[in-house]
């Protein structure tokens, strides 16, 4: 790939991640993380869109098992209101 490809695809993966997709960070750093190490020469706007997803994915990990540890250690103390946020009752 050139390095314009690499850079319109990773600025595109990158903006993805906020868009409430952060997985797609993990994968912008899995996928150019080793051509950024096969190619030092590329673009530093390359780097950026690289380093960022790998610490918004990181972040974004984080913040997830923080919620999962909350719920899961929380849920039975919150009563029967909070099921309606994972449990589906059908009406009728």
């Amino acid at each position: 790939m050139s390095e314009q490809e690499i850079l319109s695809i990773s600025k595109k993966m990158f903006y993805g991640g906020f868009v409430f997709l952060p997985w797609l960070w993990l994968v912008n750093w899995i996928y150019f993380n080793p051509v950024l190490k096969q190619r030092p020469g590329l673009s530093k706007k390359i780097h950026f869109y690289v380093k960022w997803s790998f610490i918004g994915a990181s972040v974004w990990a984080v913040l997830l098992a923080i919620w999962i540890i909350i719920f899961q250690t929380n849920r039975i103390k919150w009563g029967y209101k909070i099921d309606g946020f994972y449990v589906y009752v059908p009406k009728g």
